[in-house]
């Protein structure tokens, strides 16, 4: 014990070095030269829940490694709550769940990978900025920008279940689809919109074709007369279809071409109009048929 004005203290120490020092301003010193040991009474009679508190800052400062072993383990923050390694960091469990009331963010300096079975995801909106912000840009030069790349080994479905919705693919530069087998495009048909695509019972995937009354040809296009919930100001009827480009236009077919009309077909050609055939070729007309022209000649 020692009662020196400004340094009273009270000391109990072992022979190995260990002890227990209280200081003069209220600190208590606990001094280890070997192992430190805290136990509870394991009778739920007598002790069933044990209490540290610290009515200031309290720190951990281990210079090795801080193992915590519990049946289960709750950390609850009135503030913030953070945790750094400045190597790496290891979450592991049977389920982890990660809950914000506002927002969840992760960042990554360099990469990103996630390996799993199966990735749900459930959004309102849903936004990704993919290479827009790298590179200089600037109001005169533009980001050097990324790439973004899916590959899929099975099947891939894009669909929109709101009738009055839409789904765009909007590209300030070129646009490419490439297809290896069949395609098959359905306009204005909402029952061939909104039918679900069947199972294929060999393979237990998502059949990627339509019914087969669809497919006409290996690149088929069918115009049905839906025009939607919206429909825009059109000059044709609906289910049919316009084609218009401002320069010219080149037809090529390798083994035949039938064009079928049910109604009225219309041709208008300003300036020169020229048909060549190599073979034979034969025309029937059920009913009249009238050639106007000034002059017709005839060789």
């Amino acid at each position: 014990m020692y009662d020196t004005p400004g340094d009273k203290k009270i000391i109990i120490r072992h022979a190995s070095g260990s002890g227990i020092e209280f200081t003069n301003d209220g600190s208590i010193i606990f001094i280890a030269r070997g192992d430190i040991h805290f136990r509870g009474s394991r009778d739920p009679a007598t002790s069933n829940n044990s209490v540290r508190k610290i009515d200031n800052d309290d720190t951990y400062d281990v210079a090795t490694k801080l193992q915590i072993k519990a049946s289960s383990i709750e950390f609850e923050a009135q503030k913030s709550f953070s945790v750094y390694s400045a190597g790496d960091l290891t979450l592991k469990g049977n389920n982890v769940v990660n809950k914000g009331k506002e927002n969840i963010s992760i960042e990554s300096a360099k990469s990103l990978y996630i390996d799993t079975q199966e990735l749900r995801e459930r959004t309102v909106t849903r936004q990704s900025e993919i290479g827009s912000q790298e590179g200089p840009g600037g109001s005169s030069i533009a980001p050097l920008g990324g790439s973004n790349e899916i590959n899929v080994m099975g099947n891939t479905i894009i669909r929109n279940n709101n009738p009055a919705g839409g789904i765009t693919i909007q590209s300030a530069g070129y646009l490419n689809f490439v297809c290896g087998a069949e395609r098959v495009d359905v306009t204005g048909n909402p029952a061939v919109a909104a039918a679900a695509l069947t199972a294929n019972a060999s393979a237990g995937t998502i059949n990627p074709y339509f019914a087969f009354l669809e497919g006409r040809a290996t690149y088929t296009h069918n115009v049905y007369p839906n025009p939607g919930p919206q429909p825009a100001v059109a000059i044709l009827p609906p289910g049919s279809a316009y084609f218009r480009t401002i320069g010219g236009y080149r037809h090529d077919c390798a083994i035949s071409y039938n064009l079928n009309t049910l109604g009225l077909r219309l041709e208008n050609h300003t300036g020169f109009f020229k048909r060549f055939t190599k073979g034979q070729e034969l025309v029937t007309v059920a009913g009249p048929r009238i050639v106007i022209a000034k002059p017709l000649i005839l060789n």
